[in-house]
């Protein structure tokens, strides 16, 4: 004589097995995006000597990091750095040319506004607050850039420059800009084999034991 499953029983099987292979995915995506892009310009804020523009982000869970990026033109190359923030609103301790790092990159830059520039730079950060910060006159980076400030602003945007005389940090005023970290979250933990047939075991029981009283019941 043939067993019937029953359908919940079926689908509970399903759902056990899509939620370990989900389990093993990493999520990659953008971890900040400052503003969508906008009408391409031919302009926008300098980035030269000890002016340089960043903004903060928060992660809520360990990241890697894998790009930066923006809305970035300009001849000859340009850093990009992250440093760590003490608070979700706090400014980059030191200046533009001695702020602590805690990864940087050096790419080179071209006038062409229509695209995003990428570059690749890789680092682990754990929860808590952080700032992409890109300028010149470190890390051997010796260009003129500029950062367009046609696009639109999101929420994710907490935009903040460097006095051009001093180096010093300052907030407001800067807006429009396209700052780009790209990362992904490490994958959840899939359930050892062990555990996921125990798993699988108890679920056929419970659902045998319940398939069993309704044959009792309609016959009954």
């Amino acid at each position: 004589m043939m067993t019937r499953i029953p359908r919940q029983l079926k689908l509970a099987i399903v759902a056990l097995g899509l939620t370990a292979a989900a389990a093993g995915q990493a999520r990659a995506g953008l971890v900040l995006e400052t503003a969508t892009a906008g009408t391409p310009a031919t302009y926008g804020y300098s980035l030269f000597s000890n002016q340089t523009i960043g903004s903060r982000f928060h992660l809520d869970t360990t990241t890697a990091i894998t790009q930066i990026g923006g809305n970035l033109g300009g001849s000859g190359t340009l850093f990009g750095a992250i440093t760590a923030l003490s608070a979700p609103d706090a400014l980059p301790t030191g200046t533009s040319l001695t702020f602590p790092v805690l990864a940087w990159t050096v790419f080179t830059l071209s006038n062409d506004l229509t695209t995003d520039i990428f570059a690749n730079l890789s680092v682990t950060l754990g929860p808590g607050d952080y700032a992409l910060i890109f300028g010149t006159g470190r890390f051997g980076a010796d260009g003129t850039g500029y950062l367009s400030f046609d696009n639109d602003d999101t929420p994710q945007s907490s935009v903040f420059f460097s006095n051009d005389t001093t180096g010093e940090y300052n907030d407001g005023g800067v807006t429009g800009v396209r700052l780009l970290v790209v990362g992904e979250t490490p994958p959840v933990a899939v359930p050892e084999p062990s555990a996921m047939v125990s798993a699988a075991t108890g679920v056929m029981m419970l659902g045998g034991f319940a398939w069993r009283r309704r044959r009792k019941a309609m016959t009954s």
